[in-house]
């Protein structure tokens, strides 16, 4: 694989860092993945039995929602860089 002149070489810091990102972001998402999605199933078996919601129900799912929205993000900057960063 040839690499063009305005691909920066990689350090082994950078790769380092690379990994250490993306354990946070796979923590993030193996705590708001089930969160999201346990408390989606809550809210909606709720809703259907015609019963009110839990007051933590709607809070949970949003507190997922966050938590699986900033392991992606996180993810995401570290297999795309930023194009605008100057290395």
């Amino acid at each position: 694989m040839t690499e063009t002149p305005d691909t920066p070489k990689r350090s082994p810091e950078d790769w380092l860092n690379r990994i250490i990102v993306l354990v946070i972001a796979a923590m993030a998402m193996i705590f708001g993945v089930p969160l999201t999605i346990g408390s989606a199933i809550s809210l909606v078996t709720l809703v259907m039995a015609g019963e009110w919601p839990t007051p933590w129900a709607i809070p949970a799912l949003v507190i997922g929602l966050a938590v699986t929205a900033f392991g992606f993000v996180i993810a995401w900057r570290a297999f795309v860089p930023n194009p605008k960063a100057k290395s």
